[in-house]
């Protein structure tokens, strides 16, 4: 008879590495640490009032030190500061005084003197620069005479508040542009003016039936058309 033989066959799970990912870093997360996510004025801005505050917002509510902001100037120096914060992700730095005409400023944000919920820190110190506008600004002002108002005889002329309303001679550049520059305005001030045709006799076709009005801000171009009234800063 026969004899049959029972075999067990032992059967073993395979696990396989997956291969790395190239170029990916496989970290832990943790919790985030605080950081400058904009300031104001940003960095490099030009022609900044001198009565301005400084405004620095973070990426989440922070808790400063009396030390955690520095602002120098290259004319006024050191600028003494106070702060405030609403929230506390955004705070304003209002300077004690007035800062200097023409200057350039340095704002520092100190990391160490930063702090979130989790007593975290900055990673590094945070600068950004920015200047104040000059005492004085020269506006060129520019007529561009797209429509063919003005005649081949004729010229264009510059009148307002800031000369009186005395009407001057702009010069012709061609192509019907006409520019004269105004200098010694100053920044933070509204001025209204016109322009007008000569025909050789005296002054008519006011360009507007309304004064044009500009905000000065620093030394600047002024675009103007024969149907367009700007208004606000240049």
């Amino acid at each position: 008879m026969p004899q049959w033989h029972r075999w067990r066959t032992q059967t073993t799970d395979t696990y396989a590495q997956y291969p790395p990912t190239p170029g990916t870093v496989n970290v832990c997360g943790g919790p985030p640490v605080p950081s400058v996510a904009s300031t104001t004025p940003t960095n490099g801005a030009t022609n900044v009032p001198v009565a301005t505050t400084v405004g620095v917002t973070f990426n989440e509510p922070v808790t400063v030190t009396a030390n955690w902001f520095d602002l120098t100037c290259t004319t006024g120096g050191t600028i003494t500061t106070t702060h405030s914060a609403t929230p506390a992700t955004s705070y304003t730095i209002t300077p004690s005084v007035a800062l200097d005409y023409g200057d350039d400023c340095v704002g520092t944000v100190f990391a160490a003197e930063v702090s979130n919920s989790n007593s975290l820190t900055m990673t590094a110190d945070v600068t950004f620069t920015f200047s104040t506008a000059p005492l004085t600004a020269d506006v060129t002002f520019v007529y561009n005479d797209l429509e063919g108002v003005v005649a081949m005889s004729e010229t264009v002329w510059l009148a307002g508040a800031f000369n009186g309303w005395t009407p001057v001679q702009m010069n012709d550049a061609g192509a019907g542009v006409y520019t004269y520059t105004v200098v010694g305005l100053i920044p933070s001030t509204s001025y209204e003016y016109k322009y007008i045709v000569d025909d050789g006799s005296p002054q008519w076709d006011w360009l507007n039936t309304n004064n044009r009005s500009i905000s000065v801000v620093g030394t600047a171009t002024q675009q103007d058309y024969r149907h367009v009234v700007p208004a606000g800063p240049i």
